[in-house]
């Protein structure tokens, strides 16, 4: 890595165009191995949520138009449609694993004519443990990390002038980009915002610039309404649902924004998240105050996607924002931000380069550290072939929509008859098996009990599926003692 670096500041001759080349090729292969290899084991809740509102669509035109649901991400929801719900998990996590991967390619184009910098990008967006996690499971954050990074790629080629190709590309992107993840819209109005405040700040004229944001943005404004139709005629028939609500609070922002910016340069999470985004903060204010830290043109988008976006999500107070993956736009831009300030300290004096080397060898560390620490995702087949090895089981759960929902899926996988018993009918019928997210403690005497205050089950603790990938839910498994039921 450090002789490619060392190519890209050097004048372009073929043997360093060549290494640079081999070290580009590098980053995209360990992006595609590391998604490919983090995409084993099954599928969790969200991925087999999107199967069901797929099954309950029965068609491409019901995909689009019949779900009307924040779960359905419409590329992914397509692809998983056309590989059918019983594909290998490999081939319904592949459209992600592609748009994963590619990702390295198009954060490339940011700094285009940049080969240092571009290399720098790639490497961190091939390791960043969030952006593996996203490229490893079917859902539709890979595409809107992808179709973001490009969308800010197209919008620095759209500041040197007016370019047609630009303005094409700009408008398949934000089609691609809306049908994967509807939050990319935050993108397109970063990337409008940067053009307007960015052509304001060399010309000088509010309408110069209105005029240009206009004539570059025109075909991606007729790709998001077309997109939206989808979106609206769907809100128009069934409403809109939103799976889980939580409410808006300050901490939960602040780890969700905070915790997502860290895990991107590879920090433990040890570090506080409110730290982190302090520290993100502090730099972004000297990196805006003092020359040469960053590409000037670039300021805006990092005005606007660090800051002024989420301090909209604040004033509107959304939910959910304690999930890191709802400031993945902002997140790309982030990337970007570090990658610009890197570059530049390449450039610098000794102790700047030494300098950025060292955090660029500590970030790329730290996320390869992450990485490897997973362990695949939690093996809920196994857990379903526990339960029936004496064949059909009845089982009770601390949080029965989310295991219903999981548990069902594997047993119909596995051709196995399951069957959910609600807490308020367990000392009625009562369940084999207790399938629950929270472990129990132990009592005085050393034996676990589960239930309401008027009705306890004596159990024994079977087996634990711990979390050790990227994402998932933990599950504790109880068999429930059939002669010891205290109530």
């Amino acid at each position: 890595m450090l002789q490619a670096l060392g190519a890209a500041t050097a004048p372009f001759t073929r043997d360093s165009a060549r290494l640079w080349i081999l070290a580009a090729a590098a980053c995209l292969a360990l992006a595609a191995a590391l998604r490919t290899v983090a995409a084993q084991g099954d599928l969790w809740l969200d991925e087999i949520w999107s199967l069901t509102l797929i099954r309950e669509a029965g068609s491409l035109p019901g995909i689009l138009f019949g779900i009307s649901h924040d779960n359905n991400h419409y590329l992914n929801s397509i692809w998983l449609y056309l590989a059918g719900p019983d594909a290998p998990v490999l081939l319904q996590r592949a459209l992600s694993i592609v748009l994963g991967a590619s990702s390295v390619l198009a954060a490339g184009f940011v700094f285009k004519g940049d080969r240092r910098g571009q290399l720098v990008m790639m490497a961190l967006v091939a390791v960043a443990a969030p952006l593996v996690q996203f490229g490893s499971e079917a859902r539709g954050y890979a595409g809107l990390a992808l179709f973001s990074f490009l969308t800010f790629a197209l919008t620095a080629r759209l500041l040197d002038g007016p370019d047609t190709r630009a303005r094409i590309a700009m408008a398949a992107v934000t089609a691609l980009g809306l049908l994967s993840h509807l939050t990319f819209a935050a993108a397109v109005g970063i990337a409008g915002l940067w053009m307007v405040i960015e052509t304001w700040r060399n010309q000088r004229s509010l309408r110069i610039a209105e005029r240009a944001t206009l004539q570059a943005f025109t075909p991606a404004l007729i790709a998001t309404v077309a997109v939206a139709a989808c979106f609206v005629i769907g809100a128009l028939r069934h409403g809109f649902t939103i799976g889980g609500v939580t409410p808006f609070s300050a901490g939960g922002f602040i780890d969700g924004y905070g915790g997502l910016i860290r895990g991107l340069i590879g920090l433990p999470t040890a570090v506080p998240a409110a730290l982190v985004l302090a520290a993100a903060g502090a730099a972004l204010v000297i990196a805006l105050v003092r020359p040469g830290l960053i590409e000037r043109r670039f300021a805006p988008l990092y005005v606007v996607g660090l800051v002024l976006v989420p301090a909209a999500m604040i004033l509107a107070r959304l939910p959910n924002t304690g999930f890191g993956r709802y400031f993945l736009v902002s997140g790309v831009v982030f990337l970007i931000f570090v990658v610009d300030m890197l570059r530049h300290g390449l450039r610098g004096r000794r102790l700047a380069q030494a300098g950025s080397v060292l955090l660029l060898g500590l970030s790329l560390t730290g996320n390869a550290m992450t990485v490897a620490s997973w362990d695949g995702r939690v093996r809920y087949s196994d857990a379903v072939s526990l339960m029936a090895r004496d064949g059909a089981f009845t089982y009770g759960s601390d949080s029965p929509f989310r295991t219903d929902m999981t548990l069902g899926y594997h047993a119909k996988q596995l051709g196995v008859s399951a069957t959910p018993i609600p807490v308020e009918d367990w000392c009625v019928n009562r369940p084999d098996w207790l399938v629950l997210e929270t472990p129990l403690p132990t009592d005085e005497s050393g034996a676990r009990k589960a239930g309401s205050s008027s009705c306890q089950l004596a159990v024994e603790r079977a087996a634990a599926f711990p979390l050790r990938g990227p994402s998932g839910l933990a599950w504790t498994i109880y068999r429930v003692r059939p002669r010891e039921t205290a109530q």
